[in-house]
């Protein structure tokens, strides 16, 4: 009988509760969560694997023993050795047919922050490290292994619907465990299952470590300008007062402030590296920037948690994953107060870019400037209208990585509105070009500006020594 066994962890600081379960036998254990803890939970798993190797193994050559001494017994006229052939015959059928052989191995916890990561990379490396060895007899080189990260939400529905209310780090991780076993035994069984589709969406991949990198820089430079507005703020609070108050306060909020630009353009730096040195990643980035709304922020964003959107079969769950479809709840008398919201259950900090990016993108992007007038045209809050323009540039952007091509201004719409949009849009490139050429100028002025003010003036006030000033 094949199963699969599948392996439901919850994750906290200091330790691992795991759950293992292959349809017949459930067993827990903690683990610590540092690498030589989860070092031993990945020998755990394949001692598992290797113990239903060795069971099948043994079972096979049980059988090939019964079906020689069947043989002999053929031959053979005594009646008890033909009796005990049959027995163990017998006995062998029943085991084989209650043991179950693993040929998947599914691993599963929520996403926790930070503490989940090491978990992560480390189970990926263990994976990879499998993949390198495939031509090996190895039972456990031959089975495929499914890791996912799964959005809290998801489990906690899950436990709800199962109206289970006692909450321990056990029985979470046996919850964990239980969600991922119903969902691939439901689609091993062809069975159409939307708990499958959500759990497939979660799928950790290659890239994994690439976009990981790229997050963990984002973060830290959000924090960083978080913090420099934060000093901003007190430095204005600190102007209220008189100088002879405040003075040395604000001189040493300037220092800091100053020390912090420099360690923002350096992480700024260093995140165009790391999509410059990825050649798809630099394409993509290429891409995903061409979309009028979308700057270099919110793309670096997009490729850190969505990469080359691998996970998503459609645009609804990209807008699912980041919280911007509707939540519609009415019921009974109440339809009439019904509140109409976005879902607001994905990722706040890519659902925050990408409204900055709608302020831009209804004004210069054609199908969110459409949707923007069309909206406001039937008299809908500015602020529901930029979310739908939010809405629109994920959609876009997941459109054009999937399908491999560049923003089109004009994308489904007619001939007529298509080529007075292309005409906007040379309007448009030719201000830009316009603009990029009063700026070189402009900084070339003040840089000849500067060369001026340095020349040092001679001590008889005359210039006969140096080049005619107005040849600058």
């Amino acid at each position: 009988m094949e199963s699969i066994l599948a392996i439901g962890i919850d994750v906290s600081k200091e330790k691992l509760d795991v759950s293992f379960f292959d349809g017949k036998k459930r067993k827990s254990r903690v683990f610590s969560n540092k690498d030589e803890g989860i070092e031993d939970l990945i020998k755990e798993i394949e001692k598992r694997i290797k113990k239903e190797f060795e069971l099948e193994k043994k079972l096979e050559e049980t059988k090939k023993g019964t079906k020689k001494s069947k043989k002999k017994n053929d031959t053979n006229t005594n009646t008890n050795s033909i009796t005990n052939s049959t027995t163990n015959s017998i006995a062998n059928t029943t085991t084989t047919d209650n043991t179950p052989t693993i040929t998947e191995v599914h691993i599963l916890f929520e996403s926790t922050g930070s503490y989940h990561a090491r978990l992560a990379l480390q189970l990926l490396k263990w994976k990879r490290g499998i993949g390198e060895h495939k031509a090996n007899e190895d039972r456990l080189y031959n089975i495929p292994i499914f890791i996912y990260v799964i959005n809290p939400l998801v489990i906690r529905k899950y436990t709800e619907e199962s109206l289970d209310r006692a909450s321990t780090d056990k029985i979470a991780s046996e919850t964990i465990c239980q969600y991922v076993y119903e969902a691939v035994s439901s689609n091993r069984s062809n069975i159409s299952s939307r708990q499958y589709e959500t759990l497939r969406s979660f799928l950790l991949d290659s890239s994994y470590e690439d976009k990981l990198e790229i997050k963990i820089l984002i973060k830290t430079l959000e924090g960083l300008k978080r913090t420099r507005t934060r000093i901003l703020n007190e430095i204005e609070a600190l102007e209220q007062y008189p100088d002879s108050y405040a003075h040395d306060a604000i001189e040493s909020l300037k220092r800091v402030l100053i020390e912090l630009e420099k360690e923002i353009k350096e992480i700024e730096k260093k995140i165009d590296n790391v999509i410059k040195n990825k050649e798809k990643y630099r394409e993509l980035f290429i891409r995903l920037t061409g979309i009028p709304g979308i700057g270099k922020r919110t793309a670096s964003a997009i490729i850190a948690y969505f990469g080359t959107f691998d996970s998503f079969n459609d645009a609804k769950e990209v807008s699912s994953y980041v919280g911007l479809t509707p939540s519609i709840k009415e019921s009974g008398k109440s339809v009439k107060r019904a509140s109409y919201n976005i879902s607001k259950m994905g990722n706040p900090y890519l659902r925050q870019l990408l409204y900055m990016a709608s302020l831009s993108a209804s004004r210069y992007n054609t199908q969110c400037k459409l949707l923007y007038n069309r909206l406001l045209t039937k008299g809908k809050e500015k602020k529901l209208i930029h979310i739908a323009v939010a809405n629109k540039l994920i959609r876009q952007a997941f459109s054009i990585v999937k399908l491999n091509k560049s923003y089109d201004p004009i994308y489904g719409l007619d001939e007529d509105m298509g080529k007075e949009i292309l005409k906007e849009h040379e309007r448009i490139k030719e201000k830009k070009a316009l603009m990029k050429i009063l700026k070189q100028q402009k900084e070339k002025k003040e840089k000849i500006n500067t060369t001026i003010n340095n020349i040092p003036i001679p001590l008889d006030n005359t210039l006969n020594h140096y080049p005619n000033i107005a040849e600058y």
